[in-house]
């Protein structure tokens, strides 16, 4: 289960990750909504749904709520204190229906946007986000998806790889992909073959792209 705040439009991550599976018995589920937070996730009857599934329980879920929010908790939790409690509650709602689902908290990318998110560079907002997504992932007791680290990896080594769209805050084909790629590895923890589907983009990107993912999951 994929409960994320991108908009489709901004998101061909279960498209991606659907043809990374597709080989194997999985069936994916997703729900996106644009701007979300973990409240308004929990107020949406369509979130719900995907929830309450009764044909089966889910065996991984990835949580992404709006961008900045983590890296705000984490600059004043007391001010943000509601975004824990909602974590909270998001998390307690999937395992009463999943209660042996292994669930991942995402740790979003840092942008330029608006200012960096308020932040003032991307370091400051990858530290932030960092920190407040292994705050939230400790207290729910789940485990952090490190996609932001992966996006900082690519800013720094390869820059002609552009991961985000023109606001300079969404990704891009190429930023999907690469979520899509911790994801997998996530549920997996192997290497890619050498014939993964890069999805009809540059395969030399793709390819490093992998390789990047595989050296954040897999190395820890």
């Amino acid at each position: 289960l994929i409960e994320s705040d991108l908009h489709n439009e901004f998101s061909a991550l279960p498209q991606m990750l659907f043809r990374f599976l597709c080989k194997y018995p999985i069936k994916l589920k997703s729900a996106l909504v644009g701007g979300y937070t973990f409240y308004r996730h929990l107020q949406d009857p369509k979130m719900i749904k995907c929830i309450e599934s009764y044909d089966y329980e889910y065996d991984y879920v990835f949580l992404q709520k709006q961008s900045q929010v983590n890296a705000l908790y984490a600059r004043n939790p007391k001010q943000h204190r509601l975004a824990m409690t909602d974590a909270k509650n998001l998390v307690s709602r999937v395992r009463q229906y999943s209660p042996h689902a292994t669930i991942f908290m995402e740790q979003t990318w840092s942008y330029s946007g608006r200012n960096y998110g308020t932040f003032g560079s991307f370091e400051e907002f990858d530290n932030q986000l960092r920190k407040g997504t292994q705050l939230m992932a400790k207290a729910t007791k789940t485990l952090v998806s490190p996609i932001g680290d992966a996006f900082i990896i690519v800013r720094s080594e390869r820059p002609d790889i552009v991961l985000y769209k023109d606001d300079n805050k969404h990704q891009n084909e190429y930023g999907s992909y690469l979520k899509a790629c911790v994801n997998y590895l996530l549920i997996f923890r192997q290497p890619f073959s050498q014939n993964t589907d890069c999805c009809e983009l540059d395969a030399a990107k793709c390819k490093y792209l992998q390789e990047v993912a595989q050296r954040v999951v897999l190395s820890k």
